[in-house]
Protein backbone atom coordinates (compact mmCIF):
# COMPACT_ATOMS: atom_id res chain seq x y z
CA UNK A 1 0.00 0.00 0.00
CA UNK A 2 3.09 2.38 0.57
CA UNK A 3 3.97 1.72 -2.86
CA UNK A 4 0.51 2.36 -4.37
CA UNK A 5 0.00 5.86 -2.48
CA UNK A 6 3.90 7.12 -2.85
CA UNK A 7 2.85 7.31 -6.22
CA UNK A 8 -0.27 9.31 -5.97
CA UNK A 9 -2.17 5.96 -6.25
CA UNK A 10 -5.70 5.77 -4.71
CA UNK A 11 -6.61 2.67 -3.03
CA UNK A 12 -9.80 1.50 -4.16
CA UNK A 13 -10.38 -2.05 -2.10
CA UNK A 14 -8.85 -4.45 -0.03
CA UNK A 15 -9.33 -8.47 0.08
CA UNK A 16 -8.11 -11.15 1.77
CA UNK A 17 -7.47 -14.22 0.16
CA UNK A 18 -5.97 -16.66 2.56
CA UNK A 19 -2.66 -15.69 3.14
CA UNK A 20 -2.69 -13.77 0.16
CA UNK A 21 -3.91 -9.72 0.08
CA UNK A 22 -5.36 -8.21 -3.02
CA UNK A 23 -4.70 -4.48 -3.24
CA UNK A 24 -7.25 -2.89 -5.72
CA UNK A 25 -6.04 0.56 -6.56
CA UNK A 26 -5.87 3.39 -9.17
CA UNK A 27 -2.62 4.76 -9.95
CA UNK A 28 -1.37 7.13 -12.69
CA UNK A 29 0.36 5.56 -15.40
CA UNK A 30 3.12 7.94 -15.69
CA UNK A 31 4.17 6.75 -11.57
CA UNK A 32 4.37 3.30 -12.84
CA UNK A 33 7.90 3.54 -14.25
CA UNK A 34 9.61 1.00 -11.96
CA UNK A 35 7.04 -0.22 -10.21
CA UNK A 36 8.13 -3.87 -10.72
CA UNK A 37 11.44 -3.57 -9.59
CA UNK A 38 10.00 -1.53 -6.40
CA UNK A 39 6.94 -4.10 -5.48
CA UNK A 40 9.62 -6.80 -6.26
CA UNK A 41 12.46 -5.71 -3.59
CA UNK A 42 9.24 -4.81 -0.89
CA UNK A 43 7.71 -8.28 -1.37
CA UNK A 44 10.80 -10.20 -1.63
CA UNK A 45 9.90 -11.35 -5.13
CA UNK A 46 6.29 -12.74 -3.90
CA UNK A 47 3.79 -10.37 -5.08
CA UNK A 48 1.75 -10.70 -8.76
CA UNK A 49 -0.11 -7.84 -10.05
CA UNK A 50 -1.50 -7.12 -13.40
CA UNK A 51 -2.46 -3.13 -15.04
CA UNK A 52 -5.75 -2.59 -16.44
CA UNK A 53 -6.66 0.27 -18.20
CA UNK A 54 -9.52 2.32 -16.73
CA UNK A 55 -9.49 5.68 -19.22
CA UNK A 56 -8.32 9.17 -18.36
CA UNK A 57 -8.53 11.63 -15.75
CA UNK A 58 -7.61 15.34 -15.75
CA UNK A 59 -3.95 15.93 -14.56
CA UNK A 60 -4.49 18.87 -11.03
CA UNK A 61 -3.93 22.11 -11.96
CA UNK A 62 -1.35 22.07 -9.44
CA UNK A 63 0.81 19.74 -10.81
CA UNK A 64 0.67 20.37 -14.52
CA UNK A 65 3.87 22.47 -15.01
CA UNK A 66 5.95 19.75 -12.88
CA UNK A 67 4.33 17.04 -14.61
CA UNK A 68 5.23 18.84 -18.34
CA UNK A 69 8.78 20.13 -17.37
CA UNK A 70 9.64 16.54 -16.04
CA UNK A 71 8.52 14.59 -18.87
CA UNK A 72 10.21 16.63 -21.56
CA UNK A 73 13.19 16.75 -19.51
CA UNK A 74 12.90 12.72 -19.64
CA UNK A 75 12.96 12.71 -23.34
CA UNK A 76 15.21 14.88 -23.93
CA UNK A 77 13.31 18.32 -25.20
CA UNK A 78 14.02 21.56 -23.73
CA UNK A 79 12.05 21.73 -20.29
CA UNK A 80 9.83 24.74 -21.60
CA UNK A 81 7.15 23.67 -24.29
CA UNK A 82 7.31 25.94 -27.19
CA UNK A 83 5.07 28.79 -27.57
CA UNK A 84 2.67 29.63 -30.29
CA UNK A 85 5.12 32.55 -32.09
CA UNK A 86 7.57 29.68 -31.80
CA UNK A 87 5.65 28.74 -34.81
CA UNK A 88 5.19 31.70 -36.72
CA UNK A 89 7.59 32.90 -39.26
Amino acid sequence: MNLIQGRRGQVQDMQQEGEASNIISKVPVAEMFGFAGDVRGATQGRAAWYYEYLGYEPLPKNMQTEVVTKTRKRKGEPETPPTAQDFMG
